[in-house]
Formats: C-alpha cells, structure tokens, sequence
C-alpha cells in the first residue's frame, strides 16, 4: 500500500505551481466546464423553458450546498492541509472526511424534506429536490476527494477521477438526449451516478489517509471557514438570488432566459475554477516559503495571466451573442443579446474577485472575504428587486454587475491595508492532533 502522505501533501506527485500540474489543472477545469456547458444546453433544448427555469432553481440550491461543503470542509483542507505531513495529516484528512460526511448527510436529508413537503401539497417540480438530494451527497463526497488529490499536489489523479465523473456524465447526458429522454429529473439521475462511481473510485485510491483520529482538528477548519461560510452565503444572496427574484418578478421563463445567457460565459468558468482551487494553495504555499512580498508579486502575475484571455473572450460572446444564441437555442432566447453583453462584464468583474479572494484566502484573512460579500448582498437585495421591475432581465444583469463591483472594491481595500492583521487565522496551533 502506498503511503504517499508520509512525504507530505506538497511533494506527493509534484509542486502545486509547476508547468505540469498547471497544465493538468487547466485540462481538469476544461473538462468540468465542458460538462457543465453541454448539461445546460442539452437540458435547456430538450424542455420547455418553463421546465429549464425550474431546474435552473434547484441547480442554484445544489451550488448553495456545494457553497457550504467548500467553506467548512474543502477549502480550509486546501489551505491548511499543504503545511502538515505524515501521521499529523492523514488524522487531519481523516477528521476533515468525518465533517464531510456528516454535512453532506445533513444537507441531503434537508433537501428531500423540502422535496417531500412540496410533493405532498402538489406543488409543481416538488420531484426535482427529491432527486437533487442524493445527487447532492453524491457529488459533495466525490468533490472533498478530488480537492484531498489537489491538496496534496496529485493534480493528475484529480483529473482522471474526473474524466469518470464529469466525462461520464457528459457522455450518459449527451446519449440520453440523442434518444430523446433527457428532462430535468434524468439529468439529476445521471448526475449522482456518475458522482457516486468516481466518488467510490477516489476513496480506494485514498484509503490509506483514513485512520483512527478524533474531531479535536475540525475546530481548525471551522475556525478557518466560519467567515467564508458567511461569504458564501452572502454571495450565494447576492448573486444566486437573481434567478430566483426573476421568477418570482418575471416568472420562471425569465430565470431560464437568465440562465440560457449564463451558459454562453460558462467557458471561463474553467479560469474561475482554476482560481478557486489552485490559487489559494499556491499562494499559501508562497507566504510559507517566501512571505507576503512575494505572495503578492505571485498574485499580480496571475492577474496579468487572465486578463488577456478574459478581455478577448468576454468581447468576442458580446458581439457576436445573436448567432451564438440562435445556434445554441434554435429561437428560444435569441433576443436576448444585450443581456449576455451584460453578463460579459460581470463576469471580468467576477474573475478579479476570484484573484483577491485567493490572495486573502492564503493570508488567512477570510474575515475580509466574508466582508466584501455581506456588502455585496446588500447592494443585491436593495437594487436587484427595483431594477427588475424597471428594467426587466436587464436590470438583473446591471444589478450581478453591481454586486460583483462592490465586493471587488472592499477586497481590494482590505487587501491592501497595512498594519496587524487582528482577523487572520494562526498559521499553526494545538488543535491538530
């Protein structure tokens, strides 16, 4: 059996910021993106969009679990796991697994009490939670797994778990809809089994970090990823909520046509994963080695790195958004041009974000991200509404736009603000075991 924790998560299958685990990070975030663009737009041409808007609602639910899963289990293992090795971080690993699983259990039960309240009342799509709860479970068990290979620098075994997962179900929905049986519920079907098949996959090829521990190390993650939870939550509010006040102001169509939009920025969702997931590890280890300077000059080269692409890609979808929506969506949305121009601009505006919040994230000062989401939620919550109903869809677009401004604004404040930082999380104490 190998051991590899033994040599410590960092060295395990090379360095977190070489070319070739960069390489092997990009290629696993093209995948996952891949994926996600054609569920979306198999989905969305194979029902109505009535029935895309409802899904689109639970899908949004789903990313609020996955949002809680990745402050108080995923992300604090990233960032803390690269400074420990041996016994000491397979006992971590192992209490963080414990957490894992009790939340993810936790949030799955919720769901189908939800979706069993809603089918009771003969409320419409009530089926659709029922479904999403254990593909929720599913698919948090497979994720905490594949980010243990990140934490540990085995981007690669990261990426062939997840041709089995994402490539799997690309292929199953794919299939599924040339037959002409693809809806909303066999997509979230088809979403939990291939989740389950690479989670089970993930956990053999890991089975030698699962040892006996106690749960004295999960006060260590909740200590670290109490204020990203908050954050999480407040810009779950302040952007996930638009889908959510368009069908209730507008109806559920308008959250399909929100959503049919989304889907033409989703290829740079692969440089949004990247950032969220290889970013703060990289910079955490910089600050170990090398000490906020260079964190910083760290976080400027990323910067200039997605810049180019991101500038480029966002002009090229608006100008040419009428074609690439009637191509994607035959006539459904393809009036819908000055929304995805729109959209264009969040999204740069989201991609900063991401750079800041990984830099913070690394500094251990999450107080700071949770902050610039509360201000964010609340810009949210007060124009989105208004903006709805003076601007219809457009107005949800300037109002993500908005947000995303303001939380950018207060993470660069506190990113630069020098003196104590009183809000960081200790880089070692006694919890571990």
């Amino acid at each position: 059996m190998k051991r590899y924790w033994l040599r410590g998560p960092a060295t395990v299958g090379g360095a977190t910021g070489s070319s070739s685990s960069r390489g092997w990070t990009f290629g696993d975030m093209a995948l996952i993106s891949a994926t996600n663009f054609a569920t979306m737009i198999c989905v969305a041409r194979a029902v109505a969009p009535r029935e895309f808007g409802a899904f689109t609602l639970v899908y949004a639910a789903l990313l609020l679990g996955h949002a809680v899963m990745w402050a108080l289990v995923t992300q604090p293992h990233n960032v803390l796991g690269t400074s420990q090795s041996g016994i000491e971080y397979a006992r971590y690993t192992s209490a963080t697994a414990l957490t894992h699983v009790g939340l993810s259990l936790t949030l799955g039960l919720l769901f189908a009490g939800a979706g069993a309240v809603l089918v009771a009342s003969e409320r419409p799509y009530g089926h659709l939670l029922l479904l999403a709860a254990p593909a929720l479970i599913a698919w948090q068990v497979q994720e905490f797994l594949r980010r243990v290979f990140y934490t540990e620098g085995r981007v690669k075994t990261a990426f062939w778990n997840d041709v089995l997962c994402y490539g799997g179900q690309g292929v199953a929905v794919v299939a599924v809809y040339r037959a002409g049986m693809l809806t909303s519920g066999t997509t979230l079907i088809l979403i939990c089994a291939t989740s389950a098949l690479a989670a089970f996959a993930a956990a053999w090829n890991l089975r030698s970090r699962f040892v006996a521990t106690s749960w004295r190390p999960a006060r260590t993650n909740f200590s670290f990823g109490k204020w990203l939870l908050g954050a999480e939550a407040a810009n779950w509010l302040s952007l996930q909520i638009y889908p959510f006040l368009a069908a209730l102001v507008l109806g559920a169509a308008a959250t399909g046509a929100l959503k049919a939009a989304l889907v033409l920025l989703g290829p740079l969702n692969v440089l949004l994963a990247y950032l969220n997931t290889m970013l703060p590890i990289k910079l955490a280890q910089t600050l170990s080695t090398d000490g906020e300077e260079e964190l910083n000059a760290a976080l400027r080269k990323e910067q200039f790195l997605v810049a180019v692409p991101i500038a480029v890609y966002c002009l090229a979808v608006s100008v040419f958004a009428r074609p690439l929506l009637d191509a994607l969506y035959a006539d459904r949305y393809h009036d819908q041009q000055s929304l995805v121009a729109l959209l264009s601009l969040y999204y740069v505006l989201i991609v900063a974000l991401q750079t800041m919040s990984a830099a913070l994230r690394a500094l251990r000062r999450t107080r700071a991200v949770f902050r610039a989401a509360v201000f964010s939620t609340v810009s949210a919550v007060v124009l989105g509404w208004a903006l709805m109903r003076f601007l219809g869809l457009e107005g949800a677009a300037i109002g993500m736009v908005l947000s995303a401004l303001v939380a950018n604004l207060v993470c660069w404040r506190d990113h630069t603000r020098r003196g104590v930082r009183r809000d960081a999380v200790p880089l070692r104490d006694d919890t571990h075991v």
